[in-house]
């Protein structure tokens, strides 16, 4: 339907979009799943793995980018569209910001990047990435196979940012903020009032995230804290 509807805005095209009144198959439902702490560790283990032996130059390169591509998706909880599309000089200090034409909001997008994030940058400099950290590995076929292997049942890509930000949640991170990190939309009076960039408050979530990652990947969760909202 949407693509008809795309077909009626160019000049003749189309005439009707006959899927117009066509009802869904069946109601939508939203995916849930979110990765317990034991799974965490799971699948940082398998995206930490080195390539295998065998591979050509191309194919032991788009295993080491696919895998830290989905590691960044679970340490920023970002789309998987933006972590392939970040380049180098969208990288500032401790920050990355999104552009708006990458931005599924159309708004640019600052994110921390923590500890964990940082280590997992530091690894693809020397790749000869003069531009697009992820170049290469945009069109699914170079990404496939990523998760086969994985000794956790049912796990998506796009599980990470649900899982990134559920964690968040559970450590008392303010669920504005998570929004924020999120970049999701909001409509309504007060977001046209509220111009704060809450840059802060992302910074301390993204750390306190980071640090939460770190303690259950290397089997420490207990020293980690719940995160204090003055933070």
């Amino acid at each position: 339907s949407k693509m008809l509807n795309f077909a009626l805005g160019l000049d003749g095209w189309l005439e009707a979009n006959v899927a117009a009144k066509l009802s869904k198959p069946s109601a939508e439902q939203s995916r849930r799943r979110v990765l317990s702490e034991a799974e965490i560790k799971t699948v940082w283990a398998h995206l930490s793995q080195l390539a295998p032996d065998g591979l050509d130059v191309n194919d032991a390169r788009y295993w080491k980018l696919t895998r830290a591509a989905l590691q960044l998706r679970l340490i920023t909880a970002q789309r998987g569209k933006e972590v392939l599309s970040m380049r180098w000089a969208d990288v500032d200090g401790g920050w990355w910001t999104i552009p708006a034409d990458i931005a599924k909001n159309k708004l640019p997008h600052r994110v921390w990047l923590s500890a964990p994030a940082l280590r997992v940058l530091a690894t693809l400099k020397g790749d000869g990435q003069r531009d697009h950290v992820f170049k290469g590995i945009v069109g699914p076929r170079q990404r496939r196979g990523a998760l086969e292997g994985l000794e956790v049942n049912d796990v998506r890509p796009h599980d990470f940012r649900r899982t990134a930000a559920s964690t968040m949640a559970s450590g008392r991170v303010p669920r504005l903020t998570i929004s924020k990190i999120l970049n999701h939309m909001e409509t309504g009076v007060t977001a046209i009032y509220d111009r704060h960039s809450y840059d802060p408050e992302k910074k301390a979530a993204l750390i306190w995230w980071g640090a939460k990652l770190d303690a259950i990947v290397n089997g420490k969760r207990s020293r980690v804290l719940p995160f204090a909202r003055g933070a």
